[in-house]
C-alpha cells in the first residue's frame, strides 16, 4: 500500500471516524445539524 493511501485510510475508517460521521448523518437526520458531505441526495 502506498503511504498516501496508508494515510487516507488511517484516517478515514477508523472507529473513530465512523463514529463521528454517524454521529453528524444522525444529527442531519433529527434536523438538528448540517447535510454532511458525505450524503449524497
Amino acid at each position: 500500500m502506498r503511504t498516501r493511501d496508508y494515510q487516507l485510510s488511517a484516517t478515514q475508517f477508523t472507529w473513530n471516524a465512523s463514529a463521528e460521521k454517524m454521529k453528524q448523518l444522525y444529527q442531519w437526520i433529527l434536523e438538528e445539524g448540517e447535510k454532511p458531505e458525505f450524503v449524497y441526495e
